[in-house]
């Protein structure tokens, strides 16, 4: 009976450690001398299982909250510096490196604070061509 209680919980710590990407967890974990103490051991490694599932679960819920708002923001800079790199561009300054140099000139930051680079650039035109073509589409309803 109790071999075979210690085959069933090996078997759903597997499946855990399988599902949580945590196989790791079977490496950290020895044989134990004895059937008791090793069925102890497996069930407080299923209760730990369970925990970090949930608390993962948690994680990711308020990682995505900031992200959404981390979104919303370079959202709406992205906006705000739209008719500044249109102006820009129509003065003449079409590539990146042209348009990072002409932003830092004017004294405008990015959101961080931080002087404009090509790369910051390339996102935030990416942004606002993203969101005018996003703006432009028949919605899903």
């Amino acid at each position: 009976m109790t071999l075979h209680c210690i085959d069933r919980i090996r078997a759903i710590k597997a499946e855990l450690a399988t599902v949580h990407g945590q196989e790791h967890i079977h490496e950290m974990i020895g044989d134990p001398p004895d059937h008791g103490d090793e069925l102890d051991h497996l069930i407080r490694d299923i209760v730990v299982f369970a925990y970090e599932a949930g608390r993962s679960a948690e994680i990711r819920k308020v990682s995505e909250s900031g992200w959404r708002k981390r979104a919303d923001l370079a959202d709406r800079q992205a906006k705000q510096l739209e008719p500044v790199i249109k102006a820009i561009i129509r003065s003449g300054k079409e590539f990146n490196p042209e348009i990072a140099d002409e932003l830092n000139w004017r004294g405008i930051k990015t959101r961080g604070g931080n002087e404009w680079a090509v790369s910051s650039v390339r996102k935030l035109r990416l942004r606002i061509e993203k969101l005018n073509n996003d703006k432009n589409s028949p919605s899903r309803e």
